[in-house]
């Protein structure tokens, strides 16, 4: 590797590539047919690598590209599944215990009222 290599893209270089993936479904989703074989998706690769290379910053090779789209995508993914959790939680700071420590408490109230 030489000096002037960038290893990683820039801002500018990633919007694009989330754009071209954005507008290709069948890249995106990386299912192979009859009608969108492996090499069909190796073509495509290499046509975005080209264009990725020509913009400042990183420059790599089609499977690189490729690997920095789905090493991008899991961490996304990662991201949007603990925001969901977070969400998702009951009480005070996210801790579905809160509610379900709440409900026992009623009953026996409940029960010692009887």
């Amino acid at each position: 590797m030489s000096k002037d290599t960038k290893v990683r893209p820039t801002q500018t270089q990633m919007r694009y590539l989330v754009d071209l993936m954005a507008n290709d479904q069948q890249l995106c989703s990386g299912k192979f047919t009859k009608s969108f074989t492996h090499k069909i998706a190796q073509q495509r690769w290499e046509s975005i690598s080209i264009q990725l290379n020509a913009l400042p910053g990183a420059e790599k090779s089609w499977n690189k590209w490729k690997k920095t789209w789905q090493d991008t995508r899991n961490i996304t993914k990662s991201k949007a599944a603990a925001i969901k959790r977070h969400i998702g939680g009951t009480g005070v700071d996210g801790k579905k215990n809160q509610g379900k420590k709440n409900q026992g408490k009623k009953n026996q109230k409940k029960k010692t009222k009887k």
